[in-house]
This record gives C-alpha cells, structure tokens and sequence, in this order.
C-alpha cells in the first residue's frame, strides 16, 4: 500500500510540474503572440497615420490652390464691376452723338460676362445667381435707355421726355444698387475664405 501511495505521489508531483511547465510555455508563447501581433498593428498604425498625413498635405496644396483661384476669380470679378458700373455711368451721361462711350461700355459688359463665365465654377451660388442676373438686367437697361435717347433727337415731348426719364431711372437703379449689393456679397465672400468674417 505504501509502495501505491508513493507512485501516486511521484505521478501527482510529476503531473503538477508537468501542468506547471505546460501553463508556464503556453503564457511565453501567448505573450509573445500578442507582443507580435501589438507590434504589427502599431506599425500598421503607423503606416496609415503616415499615409493619411501625405493625403492631407496633397489636399491641403490642392484645396489651396482652389481657394486661391476661387480669390483671384471674386477679386477680378469685382474690379470689373467697378468698371462696368463707371462705364455704365458714362454711356448714359453723354450726348446722343457719343458712340464711343456706346462702345466701350458693350466691351467692358463683354469682358465681365466673359470673366463670369470662366469663372463660374469657382463661384459661390449665391454671388453666380446674382451676376448672372445683374449681367442681363444692366445691358437691357442700358440698351433701353440708349434706344429711347436715340429717338428723340429734337426736342423730346412731355411724354417722350417720361419715357426717357424713366428708362434712365431704371438704368440707374441697376448701377447703383444691384452693383453695390453684388459687390458686398463678393466682399463678404473673400472675407470668409480670408477667415476674417464667420458667414455669408
């Protein structure tokens, strides 16, 4: 019976180093399994941060040539307005026999409807619903006022002088309030992209 109780131990004591050995291997291999696999998705981390640091730079050069562009558009977009809307002035303002004047306005007009649509695309909608109305309103105004100056080359009748007021009137209403307007909303446009304003 003795002999039974000390193989029984020396099995036990050999099964529990055993166990022991067993747990002691399977935690080293484990913890070095996970330190592998911690290490590879660190440098995969590293990889992607990496890669997602060249993409920001690339958009940041791309974004910033866009809102350049976008810049220099509303900056010549809004000289063109000041010359437009002097010429605009000019035309109404000289006597009948003065084509010149004609002329040069129809080619200031040409030059920003030609600007405008080259620049579209840069455009905030607001500013390209605006222009584009603007551009339709002023010639057809000028052009009406120009006509009715055309046909009264005696002296104009009471109602003959009223049409002609009033064709000058709106004209003028387009020159000096919706070039203002439009040139606000430009001013206000470059103001946002130069962060110096919060909102449209």
């Amino acid at each position: 019976m003795e002999l039974i109780e000390n193989e029984l131990a020396k099995y036990t004591i050999t099964l529990t180093i055993l166990s022991f050995l067993f747990g002691t291997i399977i935690k080293f291999w484990l913890d070095k399994e996970t330190r592998s696999f911690q290490n590879s998705l660190e440098g995969q981390l590293g990889d992607y941060k990496h890669q997602l640091e060249i993409e920001r730079i690339r958009l940041q050069i791309a974004y910033g040539g866009i809102f350049e562009k976008q810049a220099n558009a509303l900056l010549d977009l809004h000289q063109s307005l000041i010359d437009l809307q002097h010429q605009a002035d000019v035309a109404m303002n000289v006597g009948i026999e003065d084509n010149q004047s004609k002329i040069e306005f129809r080619k200031v007009w040409g030059q920003l409807r030609k600007e405008y649509s080259k620049n579209r695309a840069l455009l905030p909608e607001e500013i390209d619903k605006s222009i584009q109305e603007f551009l339709e309103k002023i010639f057809k105004a000028v052009l009406a006022y120009q006509s009715v100056e055309r046909r009264i080359l005696r002296t104009p009748s009471d109602d003959e002088f009223d049409k002609l007021a009033a064709k000058q009137d709106e004209a003028i209403n387009v020159i000096m309030i919706e070039i203002p307007e439009i040139e606000q909303k430009i001013v206000e446009s470059m103001r946002v992209r130069l962060g110096v304003s919060s909102a449209l």
